[in-house]
């Protein structure tokens, strides 16, 4: 049966294009996709009122979806704007060079810039975008793997005064945790009100959400772990005046425990290329296997 595309219809689309991105991974074992807390992170990291027009009347412009037999086989989809991410069923990629049209036609910013990501060993799609005129950039994420089961993960002690404790709902809480992602990445878009509605997703996980604080009680550091069928790390960050304490390695191996308790086989965490310090981290915490993740452009 031919595939057939059409665009994002709405909040239905929302969980069966997360149920997609773990059907895959079952398939390959890896994350050649999205998982699903970047993709429910991407729509739920807003105040409610933000996130219904998102949905409503950004997502069906920027979302393409194609089917067969009534499953989802492609997505197509931005992070940010001009750069692409197509999500694809491992049996169907002779769909690709469509979706690439298609992000081209509907995704390409004013000035002409279009990125798509590529794994390193994905040797199909580098081809569909070398034969569309893209060339492979230097930038690129690594994406690691932990055993989760067969590490033996160390006790972190953290400087005095310092604790490693389960971020929570209180007002307080939601307020230091803004400042403190603000600080971190050096923005001044986090509020509370978005991760009311985080917390409110099917995603997260209260007791996997680990944060640092300071001797004043502050929140300065986290690592947020979810759980699906795979354990996954995102955030991690640390005000910068407290970096290099080992806050964010106390806070991962916390969370570690954690996953291993609940016998979580395997953990994803990803990392710039073009930060050893956290690269060196996170192989130090067992995320010794990775893949690079290539930004290509078209030439």
């Amino acid at each position: 049966m031919t595939a057939t595309s059409r665009p994002f219809m709405g909040e239905p689309d929302i969980m069966c294009i997360n149920q997609f991105l773990l059907d895959t991974y079952q398939i390959t074992q890896w994350l050649y996709n999205w998982e699903p807390r970047r993709w429910l992170g991407n729509i739920h990291h807003r105040p409610l009122d933000e996130m219904h027009a998102y949905i409503q009347d950004v997502l069906p412009k920027q979302v393409h979806i194609w089917e067969q037999d009534g499953q989802i086989i492609g997505v197509v989809h931005p992070e940010d704007a001009g750069s692409v991410f197509l999500e694809i069923h491992p049996h169907h990629r002779e769909i690709e060079p469509e979706m690439l049209a298609w992000a081209e036609a509907n995704l390409t910013t004013p000035s002409g810039e279009l990125t798509i990501w590529c794994y390193e060993d994905d040797a199909v799609r580098q081809s569909v975008l070398a034969a569309a005129g893209y060339v492979r950039g230097t930038y690129h994420d690594n994406l690691r793997q932990c055993d989760v089961q067969a590490i033996d993960i160390p006790a972190y002690p953290l400087p005095e005064g310092f604790t490693v404790r389960t971020m929570t709902t209180d007002q307080q809480d939601l307020e230091q945790f803004a400042v403190m992602l603000n600080k971190a990445f050096n923005r001044n878009s986090h509020t509370a009100a978005e991760y009311v509605s985080f917390q409110a997703s099917a995603i997260y996980d209260a007791d996997l959400d680990i944060v640092v604080t300071n001797p004043a009680g502050e929140i300065v550091c986290t690592a947020g772990f979810t759980h699906t069928i795979f354990g996954l790390v995102e955030p991690v960050c640390t005000v910068p005046a407290y970096e290099g304490m080992g806050l964010a390695k106390a806070a991962i191996a916390e969370g570690l425990r954690r996953l291993q308790a609940r016998g979580v086989a395997v953990a994803f965490i990803g990392a710039s290329g073009t930060n050893p310090v956290s690269n060196h981290v996170y192989e130090k915490l067992g995320f010794v296997n990775f893949k690079r993740h290539y930004a290509w452009h078209r030439g």
